[in-house]
């Protein structure tokens, strides 16, 4: 069974933040939820006889007029409307992904079933949205396309806000990248799209403070900007390094005064006509090469002998290309071929960068006699017809006393 709303004014432009609903699901039941927006309303006339018959334009106008009905003016959505948005998943909040901030929407409801005689009852819906920090926020990441994967480079993310004059603007800007990216900040800047395309140190440099957040997301905070600021890009310099074929990078913005929980997404498209991307990916180019790259020993030469100086050695490197949760290894022999130790971390998604130590002993708990070793750093993946080279590399590193 497929529902569809009336449509749903929001009182003006309104940003749409995320969508709940109440539904009773019981086994072999479920609910799905899509949403649509717009700004823009057509009119469409209906025809009625007299008996309260639905007919066409043209079967109307043929009626005498003792057996036309009422003609009613039905409103529907306009041309700038959005298709329908990808099924929510999460009843207590999912994020609404239509495009926001509009002033109209349309919710969709389809309850699904596999046996007849049991049904979903859709309770509730709840909608939250906020006023929106300006009419519309786009976004590009420069440059979009990534020569070396496991590599730290500086990149530059601008948004070019829309604003309308009542609009209250915004004090705060948070960029999020998958979870095996750190982002390191380098600057902000504000001013005209020509002056922040000519590169770093350009336009203003805004007084920027760094928020604590998880290292895969970068959030800064700065003087308000809004209409009369007179800035018309804001630029954020960052540094980080991309370990798989691709990242989305997901924006927004916020005014601390009116709350939290009122961040408005940033939209990919063409924030500046003179750099070329519009897009907020970024895309590794595809090359045959090691997973396992960035290596180095740390120190390369260790004495774990307990008193606190170089006690640990420590293999650091970086794994590309590697989209599920493989497990990482370094596995430490004698130069007689045997196993001294195994060392695994295994993480949700295997790219990033690893910093995995070695304390010096064996498998059964005991200090390694001093001499060179051989450290085998391999992704435990099958790499067989993918032509995306080696999942393991070999290093030295000797244990002395």
């Amino acid at each position: 069974m497929t529902l569809t709303s009336d449509l749903v004014r929001l009182g003006g432009s309104r940003n749409l933040s995320s969508i709940e609903w109440d539904a009773d699901t019981p086994p072999g039941t479920s609910v799905v939820l899509q949403t649509r927006t717009g700004n823009e309303l057509d009119e469409v006339l209906r025809y009625f006889k007299k008996d309260g018959t639905e007919v066409t334009e043209a079967e109307y106008n043929k009626l005498l007029s003792i057996f036309r009905g009422d003609t009613i003016g039905e409103e529907v959505a306009g041309g700038d409307w959005s298709d329908w948005s990808v099924p929510y998943e999460d009843a207590s909040g999912s994020p609404i992904t239509s495009p926001s901030p509009r002033e109209f929407l349309e919710i969709r409801a389809v309850l699904l079933s596999d046996d007849p005689e049991v049904s979903a009852t859709l309770r509730s819906i709840r909608l939250n949205f906020t006023n929106p920090v300006a009419q519309e926020l786009v976004g590009e990441v420069v440059p979009f396309e990534v020569e070396n994967l496991g590599e730290e480079q500086r990149f530059s993310f601008y948004v070019r806000p829309d604003f309308a004059r009542g609009d209250p603007g915004f004090d705060q800007l948070l960029l999020i990248a998958p979870t095996d990216m750190n982002l390191r900040f380098e600057g902000l800047y504000g001013g005209t799209a020509t002056e922040l395309a000519a590169g770093e140190a350009t336009g203003t440099a805004l007084t920027a403070e760094v928020v604590p957040t998880s290292g895969d997301s970068l959030q800064v905070a700065f003087a308000p900007l809004g209409p009369d600021s007179g800035v018309e890009v804001v630029r954020l310099d960052f540094s980080t390094a991309l370990f798989s074929t691709g990242a989305v990078m997901l924006a927004s913005l916020q005014n601390s005064a009116e709350g939290e929980g009122g961040w408005q997404r940033v939209d990919p498209g063409e924030a500046v006509a003179e750099v070329v991307s519009n897009t907020t990916t970024l895309v590794g180019k595809v090359a045959s090469g090691p997973l396992v790259q960035a290596i180095s020993v740390v120190p390369a030469v260790f004495t774990p002998n307990g008193d606190g100086i170089n006690d640990e050695a420590s293999f650091r490197f970086a794994v590309v290309k590697v989209g599920d949760d493989s497990p990482v290894e370094v596995l430490i022999y004698d130069l007689q071929g045997r196993l001294v130790r195994r060392l695994v971390e295994q993480r949700a998604l295997s790219t990033g960068s690893y910093g995995i130590a070695w304390d010096g002993r064996n498998e059964q708990g005991e200090v390694a006699p001093p001499g060179v070793y051989l450290a085998r750093l391999r992704v435990d993946t099958d790499t067989e017809g993918s032509q995306i080279g080696n999942a393991e590399i070999f290093r030295t590193i000797a244990v002395a006393y």
